[in-house]
C-alpha cells in the first residue's frame, strides 16, 4: 500500500513545486524589465539639476591655480552640462530609486566663492553628504 502511494505523493508534491517555481522566474523577469526600463529613463529630477547648474553658474573655478598644470583630469564640475541627466555627472550621487541628489564629491575640483545662505545648493533637501575638501 505504501509503494502505490509513494509515487501519487510524488506527483502532487511536484506541483506545488511548479507552480512556485514559475511564479519566481516570472516574477524576477518582470522586475528585470522593470528595472531595464528605469535605468533608460532619466533619474535626476529637474528642478535638483537646475540648483546644481545654478551652483556651477555661482561658484568659479579657480584659474589661477598652481596645482592646475599638474590636473590630468578635467574638473567635475565640468562634466554637469544642461540637458543631460546630473546623476551621471561627475561628483554627483542620486539614490537609485528616487533620482534625488544625496551625495556631492567636489573634492579637489579647484572650486573658489562663498557659498552664501541663498545658494541653490541648499535646494538639494535631499543631499547627506558634501564633500569640498582641497578647493
Amino acid at each position: 500500500m505504501e509503494i502505490i502511494l509513494l509515487p501519487l505523493l510524488f506527483k502532487f508534491l511536484k506541483f506545488p513545486l511548479l507552480i512556485i517555481f514559475v511564479s519566481q522566474v516570472s516574477s524576477s523577469s518582470s522586475s528585470s524589465s522593470e528595472s531595464s526600463s528605469s535605468s533608460s529613463q532619466h533619474l535626476c529630477l529637474s528642478d535638483q539639476s537646475l540648483a546644481l547648474l545654478q551652483f556651477k553658474n555661482i561658484i568659479s573655478l579657480n584659474n589661477c591655480s598652481v596645482e592646475d598644470i599638474f590636473m590630468s583630469e578635467p574638473r567635475k564640475i565640468d562634466s554637469w552640462k544642461e540637458g543631460t541627466d546630473c546623476c551621471f555627472w561627475d561628483g554627483v550621487y542620486c539614490d537609485n530609486v528616487t533620482g534625488n541628489v544625496i551625495g556631492l564629491d567636489l573634492q579637489n575640483s579647484q572650486l573658489y566663492g562663498t557659498i552664501n545662505s541663498d545658494s541653490s545648493i541648499f535646494l538639494l533637501s535631499h543631499l547627506r553628504w558634501l564633500n569640498l575638501a582641497d578647493n
